[in-house]
């Protein structure tokens, strides 16, 4: 029998919780990305905005 203060389902649900504020470790859309290839999308995007800042303020 297990005991009534904590099963392995309250375990589980708490490690859930603490990723939420971890990052998105688990791969649900509920965090925002803090791998790789999040890292990779923010810095084109912050890339091409240069772009077009610098080509609207030349035209």
């Amino acid at each position: 029998m297990r005991d009534a203060t904590e099963t392995s389902d309250d375990a589980n649900g708490a490690r859930r919780a603490d990723d939420e504020f971890a990052g998105d470790r688990d791969g649900d859309d509920d965090a925002e990305s803090t791998g790789p290839l999040a890292r990779a999308e923010a810095a084109v995007t912050e890339a091409v905005g240069l772009v077009v800042d610098a080509v609207l303020d030349a035209i």
